[in-house]
């Protein structure tokens, strides 16, 4: 996959071995390494962000997965110069100009997707196997809702108006007004359940 914002040009490759992998980071400038105490690594990828028009200079972004059938995600966030990736069980936050990681989220299940809310404030969902993370625009996690959901398994999500449905492997679908909790929570300090 390769992607242009005007400023960077970013591409995400798989790899049959993690040899592979690291003999792709080796041809950018500097790199990082992600999930390598993933057990067991069983398929492996790259983000590299090729800096600037010419895109000359190279930052490289390596994920050890332990796939479980979930491929890692990303999300740009061009107004923060950001990247988040989520695999495995976590989520981590790297600088594209800063090549450096700005946080990390550990998850208590595997990771599913990302969810960008633009209202009434920019807010991210971050969907795992059994829960939600919210997220502020940066790194300020907000709430996280799991102990309610922990005896199911989340298979998807979609959105009907202002409720979020999530649907579960073995269980109807629960439906979740997160606008509703997150202006309670910025309101209030105070969770709004449902």
């Amino acid at each position: 996959m390769y992607f242009f914002d005007g400023k960077h040009h970013i591409v995400f490759q798989s790899y049959e071995s993690k040899m592979e992998m690291k003999n792709a980071l080796s041809k950018c400038s500097s790199d990082l390494i992600l999930g390598e105490n993933a057990s067991p690594q069983t398929a492996f990828y790259s983000v590299n962000i090729h800096l600037g028009w010419n895109g000359q200079d190279c930052f490289g972004i390596g994920i050890c997965s332990e796939e479980h059938g979930l491929k890692p995600q990303l999300l740009y966030q061009s107004d923060i110069s950001q990247l988040l990736l989520g695999f495995n069980r976590e989520v981590v936050a790297v600088g594209i100009e800063d090549p450096k990681i700005h946080f990390r989220i550990r998850l208590d299940s595997l990771f599913h997707s990302f969810f960008v809310m633009e209202k009434p404030k920019k807010r991210i969902l971050i969907f795992h196997e059994i829960g939600v993370v919210a997220l502020e625009d940066r790194d300020n996690e907000l709430w996280e809702e799991e102990e309610e959901l922990e005896d199911f398994v989340i298979e998807d999500f979609e959105i009907t108006g202002n409720h979020h449905n999530l649907i579960f492997m073995d269980a109807p679908p629960v439906s979740l007004n997160f606008a509703q909790r997150i202006q309670g929570i910025n309101e209030l300090n105070n969770p709004i359940f449902f």
